[in-house]
Formats: C-alpha cells, sequence, structure tokens
C-alpha cells in the first residue's frame, strides 16, 4: 500500500499542473493540451478520494501519542511556483505533446522520490488539513487530518498509516 499511497499523493499534488496547462491549451488553441490535462486532473483527483475513502474504511487504524505538531503549509508558495512553471515554455508545450508529458514525468519523479507531502491542494479542497507532527518516540512524520489541531494534551490520535512517514487521522463518531 506504501508505494500506490506515495504515488496517489504526489500525483494528486502536482494534479493543479495540469490547470496552468489548460490554461496554456486555452489560449494556444490546443484542445489536445486542454483535453489530456483535464483528464489528468480529474483521474488524479478522483483516485486520491476513493483512496483515503478506502483506506479509512478498510485499512488498520492505530494510535499515535502526538508530542508535537505544528501546520505544514510553508511549502505553498514552492508548489505555487512549480504549477506555473510550465507557463516558461508555453510554446514548446503547446505545440509538442512530448514536452507536456516529459514535464508531468519529471514532476511525478521528483515529488514521489522527494517524500515530500507536505501540501497538497485537492487533498485540501476536500477539508484536510496538512500537520508537521512528531510522536513520543521523536520521529517526525506528516498528519492529514480534517480536525483543526490545537491541543495535544492527554490525547491520542486513531491514524491509518499511508506511506513510512505519512499517516491519516481517523475521526471516528
Amino acid at each position: 500500500m506504501n508505494k500506490i499511497a506515495r504515488f496517489l499523493l504526489t500525483a494528486s499534488s502536482i494534479a493543479p499542473v495540469g490547470i496552468t496547462l489548460i490554461f496554456i491549451g486555452i489560449i494556444k488553441n490546443k484542445q489536445w493540451l486542454v483535453w489530456w490535462s483535464l483528464g489528468i486532473c480529474v483521474a488524479s483527483f478522483v483516485s486520491v478520494v476513493f483512496f483515503l475513502c478506502y483506506a479509512t474504511k478498510h485499512l488498520t487504524s492505530l494510535y499515535k501519542n502526538v508530542e508535537s505538531i505544528s501546520p505544514a503549509n510553508k511549502e505553498v508558495t514552492n508548489y505555487f511556483l512549480s504549477y506555473l512553471f510550465p507557463l516558461l515554455g508555453t510554446d514548446s508545450i503547446a505545440d509538442k505533446w512530448q514536452y507536456a508529458a516529459f514535464f508531468y514525468i519529471s514532476l511525478v519523479f521528483y515529488i514521489c522520490f522527494s517524500e515530500n507531502y507536505n501540501f497538497n491542494p485537492l487533498i485540501s479542497l476536500l477539508g484536510y488539513k496538512f500537520y508537521e507532527a512528531e510522536d513520543d518516540t521523536g520521529v517526525g512524520f506528516v498528519l492529514i487530518s480534517k480536525e483543526v489541531i490545537t491541543n495535544l494534551k492527554d490525547r491520542d490520535f486513531e491514524v491509518i498509516q499511508l506511506t513510512d512517514y505519512t499517516f491519516l487521522h481517523v475521526l471516528r463518531i
């Protein structure tokens, strides 16, 4: 599950690049670029939503004692710049599909191998927040939660492990 989770989190975190490519496709009147980029964005969104629902319902949960936590939104600027980066190669990306494909694939590999999930706009649209947390053993990890977490006192978090260092906070009602 670790590799699938890593891939889906990565793919959905870079899907907004597709919005930039859709914009380029509209401006350059390149319908193939609009439709392929839209398809990738939608597929990424649907896949990550399905995965989060599946993980919540079917994966075994555990409890983590979180010692420290802070919002993990420092990366927003870097992601935003990455989303706009295709504008630098507007002519080449619009004229040859290979450039757009290379850009997408390069970005997926970079983020996938960096294990950088501190911000994901698609998951954020669903109401999730990202936190940099540390457990009682001193190990740091990313905690994804729908809850705004402001108090850690006398609290264990029910979580599902998505990757080695990424956990989804489960809110059972």
